[in-house]
């Protein structure tokens, strides 16, 4: 790419002769803009037409190449390319919405506690409810640690069905309604799950594969659509411009897609299909879906649980259960038959491997598929525990590890509790997995962790939370530089769907997707970080979110 002052020379050059200039839409000036190019270069304004970049550098040069229809001065703040968020459930963050959070709850009471006042509030707005179901709770967080059990719902509920989502989505606890409703009595020919028992009474919790055998309360298509714009403003409020949603049925990306086509969901999105049969036979049948702000080219593939549940898949037992190593949610030869297929179709290949077991297993079968040919971008969503002598297989076959730092900073007060001491350096090795390809995508995995790509930035860079906790990070060895956090938040993100050319950075030809903030996340300290605004967030040149707009 010729540099910036090439391009406007040249464009000097060429309309000069008739006293004309090539007309910009837009001028932003009087920022701090990081281009976030090759040399992570930095201007004071960016110039945009018809939706995309036309130039960066000094306003002075910008309006001797361009003639503007409009200008605005940002008045110091600063510009980044819009964030993107890598690894994120979409719909399950819409649904959740319109479900119990039961994030803040201390204690296993607090939780039921918290649902039983917001189910009062819904019966006093009216709504008549045939389930009850809430997500967030997290043992790990209580006294105790202890996984819950049904006997406090059954006393509060016990005449309507309730299903309460662990944080991780990995496991869920019922009450005796539920169980009686879907007949879910005995782990009977389970694989890759677990119904929990107490002697012959099943105790409510359900985890991995188990979690399918009790239905969820599903809104309906209006409902749906009312709850993902809601998401939608949210998510830009936070500054994201683009996503990639993990695992979808076709029902559900159907709908995504057919919002975007309107622009009633405008964020661009890339969907993952879900591993199942009506994925697959559209896929089969129609090949992979390339549209303006919506994209189906990947199939996403679960190897085990996580790691709270003590689902993920581990070469040794876990330290503080020596009778468990997880569980694998799908086998080796299932798995290697669904590569081979989507290998054969062209997609892409994202397979959520938590457990070092669970990791070696991928990856040794995404070397035996890919051999030489390393523009697949086949993922590793999660990457969380690596041994380090199976790294290599990443830069090996161009295989993209797709991490969540905020799961780092989430999971740090117990992490060394499931793993020992021993495999702690296998864990949550950012630094480490960066360098075997030269880029990290990074993402939220939300609603399992917050929205908010800054305390992406901010576990990535800190290995804290937004509290600030622990004090002196979690493995710090493994923090990632700011430059190379807000390229896993932006161009790299990007490459991992195949999008580099069109977005994650502010140059020339590119989309303006960006986001405006009222603080230099690369200059400023550290502790600013949790307190940054996000002023303004923009879409193909778009205004679609201001902090300064009353609605």
């Amino acid at each position: 790419m010729k540099p910036l002052h090439l391009i406007l020379s040249l464009s000097v050059l060429l309309f000069g002769s008739c006293s004309t200039k090539p007309q910009a839409d837009l001028l932003l000036y009087n920022a701090v803009v990081y281009a976030v190019d090759d040399d992570f270069s930095v201007h004071d304004a960016i110039a945009v037409s018809d939706g995309r970049v036309v130039g960066v550098g000094a306003k002075a040069d910008l309006e001797q190449g361009f003639s503007m229809d409009s200008v605005l001065d940002l008045d110091g703040a600063i510009v980044f390319p819009g964030f993107i968020d890598a690894h994120c459930h979409v719909m399950g963050y819409a649904q959740a919405l319109l479900t119990a959070d039961l994030r803040a709850a201390g204690s296993e009471e607090e939780m039921v506690l918290l649902l039983k006042r917001w189910y009062d509030l819904q019966l006093e707005r009216g709504f008549t409810l045939d389930r009850v179901q809430g997500w967030g709770w997290d043992q790990n967080n209580w006294p105790g640690k202890e996984m819950p059990e049904r006997s406090l719902l059954d006393s509060l509920f016990p005449d309507v069905p309730v299903i309460l989502r662990r944080v991780d989505g990995h496991a869920v606890l019922v009450n005796g309604k539920a169980l009686e409703a879907d007949q879910v009595c005995c782990p009977d020919g389970l694989k890759g799950g677990e119904i929990v028992m107490d002697g012959d009474r099943p105790t409510g919790l359900l985890i991995d594969n188990a979690v399918e055998r009790v239905e969820d309360w599903t809104p309906d298509k209006a409902q749906m659509e009312e709850a993902l714009k809601l998401a939608e403003q949210n998510l830009l409020a936070h500054g994201l411009t683009g996503l990639h949603d993990a695992g979808l049925p076709k029902e559900e990306w159907m709908l995504l897609r057919s919002m975007s086509s309107t622009g009633d969901f405008r964020i661009p999105i890339s969907c993952m299909a879900s591993d199942d049969p009506e994925n697959f036979a559209f896929l089969r049948e129609s090949g992979p879906i390339e549209e303006d702000r919506f994209w189906l080219r990947s199939v996403k593939f679960y190897s085990d649980g996580a790691l709270g549940s003590r689902g993920a898949l581990l070469l040794e037992p876990y330290a503080d259960a020596p009778h468990a190593h997880g569980l694998p949610v799908t086998s080796r030869e299932d798995m290697k038959e669904r590569l081979e297929e989507v290998y054969a179709m062209g997609l892409q290949a994202c397979v959520h491997a938590i457990g070092d077991s669970a990791n070696r297993m991928v990856l040794k079968l995404y070397a035996d598929q890919l051999q030489d040919d390393h523009n697949r971008r086949w993922r590793v969503e999660h990457a969380q525990v690596v041994q380090p002598g199976d790294r290599h297989w990443f830069s090996d076959h161009g295989i993209i590890p797709s991490v969540q730092p905020t799961h780092a900073t989430s999971d740090a007060d117990w992490a060394e509790d499931r793993l020992g001491a021993d495999r702690m350096a296998a864990a949550y090795a950012y630094s480490s997995l960066r360098a075997q390809l030269g880029i990290l995508p990074l993402g939220t995995d939300f609603p399992v962790e917050d929205i908010d790509p800054l305390k992406t930035f901010y576990s990535a860079v800190s290995r804290k939370d937004f509290s600030g906790m622990p004090e002196s990070g979690f493995l710090t060895s493994e923090s990632l530089s700011r430059e190379e956090a807000i390229r896993g938040m932006t161009v790299e993100a990007a490459y991992a769907q195949f999008r580099e050319a069109e977005t994650g950075s502010l140059e020339p030809g590119k989309w303006a997707d960006l986001v405006v903030l009222d603080t230099d996340l690369m200059e400023c300290a550290e502790e600013a970080i949790p307190i940054a605004r996000i002023l303004s967030t923009w879409i193909r040149g778009e205004r679609l979110f201001s902090a300064q707009d009353p609605n």
